[in-house]
């Protein structure tokens, strides 16, 4: 009997604790170097070359390649859980490329992603009838976060009491 609670016991607080573990793997999180900073691999991209960086943001853009996909993403600072936080807060744009084709379907403009990407160096392009500097990253790990629900946003749990109602015309 002792076993069984004990057991029960060691499920529920593996699925309650497993809600705040980060969405990367442990392993790339110790490959990473977490003291790079945003503006500061901006600046200056091939100092960082080599190195994996953790970075978040909402997608602005996917292209398919011939060898895989190259997303542009615009950085956000990273919150809870290393989720993109959608404030006013950004260090510009970055691209990432993948091995795999990824669907424009899911990795749609406006998503937001979290991942773990090797520094390869950077890209010039123009941007709005300027040349900008993009650090050109190559994906190690992602997560791509779910949709924000229309009315609520992300959350997986919501309580209210009340009376709802709504009049037409």
């Amino acid at each position: 009997m002792k076993a069984k609670c004990r057991n029960r016991f060691l499920l529920y607080a593996l699925v309650f604790l497993s809600g705040c573990a980060p969405v990367l793997s442990s392993g790339v999180l110790q490959q990473s170097d977490a003291s790079v900073a945003f503006p500061d691999l901006a600046r200056a991209p091939g100092d960082y070359t080599g190195k994996t960086v953790l970075l978040g943001g909402t997608i602005i853009a996917l292209k398919n390649l011939a060898t895989g996909t190259e997303l542009e993403v615009l950085q956000r600072p990273l919150g809870y859980r290393m989720e993109p936080l959608l404030n006013d807060q950004s260090g510009g744009r970055f691209l990432v490329l993948f091995d795999q084709i990824l669907d424009d379907k899911i990795y749609e403009r406006g998503r937001k992603i979290t991942l773990a990407a090797e520094v390869m160096g950077s890209e010039t392009r123009s941007l709005e009838g300027i040349q900008y500097t993009y650090p050109l990253l190559k994906q190690k790990e992602h997560y791509l976060w779910p949709k924000a629900d229309r009315y609520y946003g992300n959350r997986g749990f919501n309580f209210g009491i009340g009376i709802n109602s709504s009049f037409y015309n």
